[in-house]
């Protein structure tokens, strides 16, 4: 259910933030147990890609965009707009084939996209980052997706379609699932940190994140089926970097209204 209350007033988390959350927490842990979607893949991630990569300044920022696709869900989430697009079709494409990188194409395809977007996230870093910050976190959003997103066949990787995206698994691994797709998982890694650094990464930073990620998969190889995903949350955001803040998702009010529905639209159309 949307809480309509409280900090979630704007829709920007609409399922974690409540009135209660906002009032009592000023940082929330990503193992969070209010926490309905999987913070480790999008928002952990980038914040801990980016930070390797040299953007302190600007790391919440793109960690906090980069979960909008799928917090704002009515407005920009696959399934959502899956369902009411039928009668706004263009959007609804864009959404999913774009945003959501469920395009359909084969490995190929998979390939060219990623190096796509990787260079769009670059630009934009490169010509006023802070002005394009949600852009950016879009981006990072969709480039997440087309690691998270595939299937496996005997002849290569192929990415999920737009007209039922992933509701129906194939292949040898689950999509969204960091244990089962750890090898996408960890070359998106270095993907992202390949888009954010601009000249001031730190490739060691990088490698060690690396490293804490095989630890925790090999570690969860022990667990029962249901224990795995929790256990690769509550560790991933354990990997250690030095005078880091932790984020703070009720500072969110001072930038929802840059992600309004009309940005979003042309700007999807304009990156086709």
């Amino acid at each position: 259910m949307i809480s309509l209350s409280g900090c979630a007033s704007t829709t920007w988390w609409p399922d974690i933030d409540s009135e209660k959350i906002c009032k009592d927490v000023k940082g929330l842990s990503f193992s969070a147990k209010s926490a309905k979607w999987k913070a480790e893949g999008h928002v952990s991630t980038t914040d801990i890609i980016a930070l390797a990569a040299g953007q302190k300044e600007l790391a919440e920022k793109f960690a906090l965009y980069s979960q909008v696709p799928d917090a704002q869900a009515l407005r920009f989430s696959a399934p959502a707009v899956s369902f009411w697009g039928i009668f706004y079709w263009e959007y609804r494409q864009n959404i999913n084939s774009i945003l959501h990188s469920l395009h359909g194409g084969d490995e190929q395809k998979i390939i060219k996209r990623r190096n796509k977007l990787k260079q769009m996230i670059n630009e934009l870093l490169r010509n006023d980052p802070e002005k394009n910050a949600w852009k950016i976190g879009f981006l990072i959003h969709a480039l997440g997706d087309s690691f998270a997103h595939v299937y496996d066949e005997g002849n290569g990787l192929y990415a999920y379609g737009p007209g039922t995206g992933h509701l129906c698994e194939k292949g040898s691994f689950s999509p969204d699932s960091i244990y089962e797709n750890n090898k996408n998982y960890i070359a998106y890694l270095t993907t992202l940190f390949e888009a954010l650094n601009t000249g001031n990464g730190d490739a060691s930073t990088l490698n060690r994140y690396i490293m804490h990620v095989k630890k925790i998969i090999k570690e969860a190889r022990k667990l029962t089926e249901s224990e795995r995903d929790n256990h690769i949350r509550e560790n991933i955001v354990k990997f250690e970097l030095e005078n880091i803040p932790p984020l703070h998702y009720c500072d969110h009010k001072k930038w929802a209204n840059e992600v309004t529905f009309s940005k979003v639209e042309t700007f999807l159309k304009d990156i086709k």
